[in-house]
């Protein structure tokens, strides 16, 4: 049963356990829960509202039926930013049980934040009715007060929804962190596949989200002052904006655009640089402030990436009609979580878990590309074949032809030579003849002188 609705509540006092006969004449203030303190009228001063930071007393009595569980257990929500919770006898004011969330003060050195979940197992024994008062008090984040209700349930089932709740965290947080793993293998692979570096880095900063929304270091034990809850904080509001940045430039790497390049590298990087600076600047009181801003630039981003992916898929781009189904799920979710951040509802948070099915719609979209990568490379390297083939057997018959040409070129040069020694020789002979006739002709002469 989750413990939401009217409570009694006193500001600005630690009020100590007591009989519910003698706490409810003394204090009469309520307050709805869960809320946070903004949200909430100031009891002492009318028309105005309560501020964020301060500390207060909650109270509320519960009626238990004459057959119940025992023992009972009661799992109590984060609160922002420090609680102290107890269990307490309605009768007679005995505690019953307690447990705590940080700690709890009346300044902000006394104060000591930490996000995660309480839970405290306790017996009612004879009792009737059992009182659940909380102190909570906020020094550290821009927004006090009430983020979730407690839930009270026999032991056994309150264990076995928060075992469930851990696992179902831890499960998201590992597929998202071995993806994003994956993705920067193939991208070191293949350095030209920038499209698995943006997604590995989309994921990376998915499982950062999940790891801290979710509280899981805290839930170990870690992180609990005043240093990790600034650096655990600071991570939450960091991954929203690398988120963004990384989701617009996968985005880009896959269904590329001139104008949508110049929205990515301006709204996406630019003030997400910006945004980043404030974080790493200011403490969390400070950036906190800004939830707002971060939200809308979430928003802005969110639904200029679908127009653009809206705008190609009607151009009958492929990748980008699949990645339009796939962010549509993925902002489901995230629109649930900024809802659920303005406390406007109270489902938890789900962007993880259509991360999920993103990753599954995604993986058939890489999936496609390579296999259509592949049946390309192996269509280019059929036709490559044949054509080294033809060139080949071109070649061989150029060859053939050439080195006919030049058997008949070495032929006729022979013949030619063959002529011209025989033309020679022939020269040479008619020469012999002719000097042979001159010699005879000038033996005459002589003759015909001697006898004249």
């Amino acid at each position: 049963v989750e413990l939401n609705g009217e409570w009694r509540f006193v500001w600005n006092q630690f009020v100590d356990p007591m009989p519910s006969d003698v706490f409810r004449p003394k204090y009469n203030g309520t307050t709805s829960l869960p809320a946070t303190w903004r949200r909430q009228p100031h009891p002492h001063e009318p028309g105005e509202y309560l501020p964020g930071q301060g500390y207060a007393t909650y109270v509320l009595e519960v009626r238990l039926p004459d057959r119940h569980e025992n023992p009972l257990a009661i799992s109590f929500g984060t609160q922002s930013s420090a609680a102290t919770w107890q269990v307490v006898d309605a009768a007679s004011g005995a505690i019953l049980g307690t447990t705590k969330q940080g700690t709890v003060g009346v300044t902000k050195e006394s104060n000591v934040p930490v996000w995660f979940e309480p839970y405290v197992a306790f017996s009612t024994g004879s009792s009737q009715s059992i009182q659940v008062w909380s102190h909570i008090s906020n020094f550290h984040h821009a927004r006090g007060g009430t983020w979730s209700p407690p839930s009270l349930g026999g032991e056994n089932a309150v264990q076995q929804a928060r075992a469930f709740t851990l696992m179902s965290n831890v499960a998201v947080f590992g597929i998202c962190l071995i993806i994003a793993f994956y993705h920067f293998v193939v991208f070191m692979l293949r350095r030209e596949d920038t499209s698995s570096l943006y997604f590995g880095l989309f994921c990376a900063a998915i499982a950062t989200r999940q790891c801290m929304t979710s509280e899981l270091v805290q839930e170990m034990g870690i992180g609990h002052s005043v240093l990790g809850f600034e650096a655990f904080t600071a991570l939450e509001y960091n991954s929203l904006t690398l988120i963004i940045g990384c989701a617009g430039m996968f985005i880009l790497s896959l269904v590329p655009s001139l104008i949508f390049r110049g929205f990515v590298y301006i709204v996406g990087i630019g003030v997400g640089a910006v945004f980043l600076t404030l974080i790493f600047t200011t403490p969390v009181l400070v950036f906190s402030e800004y939830l707002i801003v971060f939200q809308v630039h979430m928003l802005l981003a969110l639904g200029v990436g679908v127009f653009h992916l809206v705008v190609h898929s009607i151009r009958g781009h492929i990748i980008a009609r699949w990645l339009l189904l796939a962010f549509m799920l993925l902002g489901i979710g995230v629109v649930n979580d900024l809802l659920n951040s303005q406390h406007m509802i109270t489902t938890g948070y789900l962007a993880a878990y259509t991360f999920i099915a993103f990753i599954l719609l995604q993986s058939g979209i890489l999936a496609g590309k390579s296999a259509h990568a592949f049946r390309r490379a192996e269509h280019l390297g059929q036709n490559l074949q044949k054509e080294v083939k033809t060139q080949t057997r071109d070649l061989n018959l150029k060859t053939l032809e050439a080195q006919e040409a030049t058997l008949e070129a070495v032929a006729a040069k022979e013949d030619a030579y063959g002529l011209r020694r025989e033309a020679e020789e022939a020269r040479e002979e008619s020469d012999k003849l002719r000097a042979d006739a001159e010699a005879q002709a000038e033996e005459l002469k002589a003759l015909d002188h001697q006898k004249t």
